[in-house]
């Protein structure tokens, strides 16, 4: 499950046959040993498209749609 670019909650389509991934990375903390004083860890994120599903809608049947991940 993940939020669209319009702000509504799809299922992401993920099956034995059919595998969506992505590769994500998340900032732990602003402020490292490597980093210190005027820089710092800013979080960057991506639009990736995948194939999803609307649990509210069975009409729209499965449908590429865009959803932001940490990067």
């Amino acid at each position: 499950w993940a939020s669209n670019s319009a702000g509504k909650i799809r299922a992401i389509v993920n099956t034995q046959h059919f595998e969506q991934a992505i590769h994500q990375e998340v900032c732990s903390r602003p402020r490292t040993g490597r980093c210190s004083g005027d820089c710092g860890c800013e979080q960057k994120y991506k639009w990736h498209r995948l194939l999803a599903y609307d649990p509210d809608n069975d009409c729209k049947g499965i449908f590429m749609d865009w959803f932001l991940f940490p990067s």
